[in-house]
């Protein structure tokens, strides 16, 4: 059985990730069956809801950051999403907080995907006030 792929679009708060996931849904992916887990450190999901509006299944996890507060329950929504819903591709968009080594280690944990993509969004404005220029 071939692993399923899994793109992971991770960047700060605000870089634009949920808008170029919504461009990815309506050109790259739009001939694959697709799962989005959205992922917000607070209790509420806002990008969740935005991307409500696709065609698409949106799993949300919430009340913690999937690298380390809430690892295992990445974990197990990747094999339950996987065993149930037997997508073609998975999209993951972690909170702004994310640690990508830690993210990457919870993903391998689950041995039916395979992370074919990890995009990195960056604003240049808030990249530009951080290093003072």
């Amino acid at each position: 059985m071939s692993k399923i792929k899994l793109d992971i679009y991770a960047g700060m708060l605000g870089a634009g990730k949920t808008t170029l996931i919504r461009q990815m849904l309506h050109s790259s992916y739009q001939n694959e069956k697709v799962v989005i887990i959205e992922n917000e450190a607070g209790k509420l999901n806002l990008d969740a809801s935005e991307l409500s509006g696709v065609s698409f299944s949106v799993q949300k996890l919430t009340s913690g950051c999937v690298c380390c507060t809430i690892k295992g329950s990445l974990t197990a929504a990747l094999r339950d999403i996987a065993a149930t819903q037997h997508p073609d591709r998975i999209i993951l968009e972690p909170s702004g907080i994310a640690d990508l080594a830690a993210l990457e280690q919870a993903c391998l944990e689950c041995s039916d995907v395979q992370i074919c993509r990890c995009i990195y969004i960056v604003r240049t404005a808030s990249v530009l006030k951080l290093l003072k220029i």
